[in-house]
């Protein structure tokens, strides 16, 4: 635990450009690299008005299974003790592996957060993904695909800090717990770096 002590201390006289982490500013970009076991992506946000940012997401579990996700991040409290936010999103998943899965899939993520210099903070996701298979039938007179639906989620929460490092970047370090394609799935850990370029 020294080392994650000493890590907040160097944080504390820094302060992130503009924003905290969950709000994002009119006319800023956020670009965002992730890496972890088992999940790792990039991400980017626009912020298009005081309360509302844009974002396009793309992860990968292991090289594996794929999803990318496009939305928007509503902002419902920003004070100068709490902040929280709502990030509703379409995309699509593609896995291919002993088990391959590929459809739409809808989500929705609700994040809280202490803020100050040093954000801690708790995120609830919902991910509800239409999953299609198909399978290909062999006759002596055609082949015919015939293609099978099941409706799987993604349900679980995120704990996380966030502190900033320079001006410009901001360090993520997260542990995410739930379940992936109704089933219990092994928890992850990651760290990400937000940049925040000058407007």
């Amino acid at each position: 635990m020294k080392w994650l002590t000493a890590i907040l201390l160097l944080a504390l006289p820094l302060q992130a450009e503009a924003d905290s982490r969950s709000k994002i500013s009119q006319g800023a970009t956020e670009w965002t690299a992730k890496g972890g076991f088992a999940w790792s992506g990039v991400a980017a946000r626009y912020g298009v008005s005081p309360r509302v940012a844009t974002l396009a997401e793309v992860e990968t579990a292991l090289f594996v299974r794929w999803e990318g996700r496009a939305g928007l991040q509503i902002q419902w409290l920003d004070s100068e003790a709490w902040a929280l936010d709502t990030t509703l999103a379409l995309g699509a998943v593609r896995q291919e592996s002993t088990v391959s899965r590929q459809g739409p899939q809808a989500s929705i993520v609700v994040r809280i957060s202490k803020t100050g210099n040093v954000e801690p903070y708790l995120a609830i996701h919902n991910r509800e993904f239409l999953s299609m298979t198909s399978t290909q039938v062999l006759s002596e007179e055609d082949t015919t695909t015939r293609w099978e639906t099941e409706l799987l989620h993604a349900r679980g929460g995120t704990l996380g800090v966030v502190f900033p490092t320079t001006k410009h970047f901001m360090v993520d370090i997260g542990l995410q717990m739930g379940s992936m394609d109704s089933a219990f799935a092994i928890p992850s850990f990651f760290t990400a770096v937000h940049w925040r370029p000058s407007k």
